[in-house]
C-alpha cells in the first residue's frame, strides 16, 4: 500500500515538473519577441524584380548568333521580299533541328546531319568556286560502289529573291572507320557555283540549303562562311606609315581561328610521343588555336607530352578523358564531331 504511494507521487511529482517546463518557455519565448528591436525587423515594400533593360535587336542577334553560328537569323531578316519561282527559304521554324548546332535532312535510306558550310573560292581549286558543306551521313563506301542519291544545293544570295541551284557533285568522306548503317561519317559536299563571264570571281552566297528536289521547299538552312585572304581586304596606308603599320602588325596577336579535335588516343603499347610533338607543332604553324584529345588510355610518355603542353602552353591542348565501355566513348570513336 505504502509502495502504491509512492509511485502516485512520483507521478504527480514528474506532472507538475513539465508543467513548470512548459510554462517556463513560454515565458522566455514571450520575453524574448518583445526585446527584438524593431530595426530588426525589415519589412520588404517593393518585389525584386530585375528592372535591367532589354537587350536592342541587334543585342539579340548577337546572342542567338553565339548560341547557333551556323543558324542564319540576321539574314533571314534582311531578306527581300518577294516569293521566289524555285524552291523557298524555309522559315525559322520550319527547319530539322536536332539541336542547337546541327540540321538534318532525310534523302532516301540516307540521313544528313548538317553543321555548316563554307565559301571556297582559292586559286588553286579547278572547281572553284563552290560551297563546302559539311555534314555527317550514315553511310560511306567507295565513289564505284556506293552511290549517294541526287542532292540539290540551293544557294541564297544577298538582295536577290530567287536562288542559284546546282548539283552535290562530290562527297569526300573526311574519316573513315570501320563501317555499319549505324554509324555516321564526317562527309564534305561540294557545291560548285556557275562560273561568271569564263571566271572565278563570283559573289559568294549567305545562306545554302540541302533538298532532295530541285526546287523544293528546304527544311534545312546554314549560314556560308567566307573569310577573305587579309591581303585582298588589307587597308593601304601612305608610305611614311607603312612601316610603322607593320611594326605594329607584327606586335599584335594573330588571332585563332579554328580548333582541331582528334580521335581517341588509344595507343596503349606503342611510344608516338616524337611523332605526337611533331605533329601538334604543325598544327600550331597552320594556325590552330586548340587541338582537343580524347585520351582512351595512352602510352605514359603521350601522357607527359599532353601534360607538358597544358602546362607550359595554356589553352592549346585539352585532354578529355574517357571510359572506352560509355556510350561518350563509342560516339568519339564514331567522330569526335557527333
Amino acid at each position: 500500500m505504502q509502495a502504491s504511494h509512492v509511485r502516485l507521487i512520483k507521478i504527480l511529482f514528474v506532472i507538475i515538473a513539465i508543467k513548470l517546463f512548459i510554462v517556463l518557455v513560454l515565458f522566455g519565448y514571450n520575453n524574448s519577441v518583445e526585446d527584438i528591436p524593431e530595426q530588426s525587423m525589415v519589412f520588404i515594400d517593393e518585389l525584386l524584380v530585375d528592372k535591367s533593360d532589354e537587350p536592342s535587336w541587334e543585342q539579340r542577334l548577337a546572342l542567338i548568333r553565339k548560341e547557333m553560328p551556323s543558324f542564319p537569323l540576321e539574314e533571314l531578316h534582311r531578306r527581300p521580299l518577294g516569293e521566289p519561282k524555285c524552291g523557298k527559304v524555309p522559315a525559322a521554324l520550319g527547319i530539322d533541328f536536332s539541336n542547337d548546332y546541327w540540321q538534318t535532312l532525310n534523302n532516301a535510306n540516307l540521313t544528313y546531319h548538317i553543321f555548316g558550310a563554307y565559301y571556297d573560292n582559292r586559286e588553286k581549286m579547278i572547281e572553284a568556286p563552290l560551297v563546302r558543306v559539311l555534314t555527317m551521313i550514315n553511310h560511306y563506301g567507295k565513289r564505284d560502289v556506293v552511290k549517294h542519291p541526287e542532292t540539290f544545293c540551293q544557294l541564297w544570295f544577298r538582295n536577290r529573291i530567287e536562288p542559284v541551284v546546282v548539283n552535290v557533285t562530290d562527297y569526300k568522306i573526311i574519316w573513315i572507320w570501320g563501317g555499319g548503317s549505324t554509324m555516321v561519317y564526317p562527309t564534305l559536299l561540294s557545291c560548285c557555283l556557275p562560273k561568271t563571264n569564263d571566271t572565278k570571281a563570283q559573289e559568294a552566297p549567305e545562306m545554302v540549303s540541302l533538298v532532295t528536289k530541285r526546287c523544293d521547299k528546304a527544311r534545312n538552312l546554314v549560314r556560308v562562311v567566307y573569310e577573305p585572304d587579309e591581303a585582298s581586304t588589307a587597308v593601304t596606308y601612305p608610305p611614311q606609315q607603312q612601316s610603322k603599320q607593320n611594326n605594329s602588325t607584327q606586335l599584335q596577336k594573330k588571332p585563332l581561328r579554328f580548333m582541331v579535335c582528334v580521335k581517341a588516343m588509344d595507343f596503349i603499347y606503342k611510344d608516338l610521343s616524337w611523332r605526337l610533338i611533331e605533329w601538334l607543332e604543325l598544327m600550331r604553324l597552320l594556325g590552330a588555336g586548340k587541338v582537343v584529345f580524347y585520351d582512351a588510355q595512352m602510352h605514359p610518355n603521350m601522357t607527359r607530352v599532353l601534360n607538358d603542353y597544358m602546362e607550359t602552353s595554356p589553352g592549346f591542348v585539352e585532354d578529355s578523358n574517357s571510359d572506352t565501355g560509355s556510350e561518350l566513348y563509342r560516339e568519339l570513336v564514331n567522330d569526335c564531331l557527333k
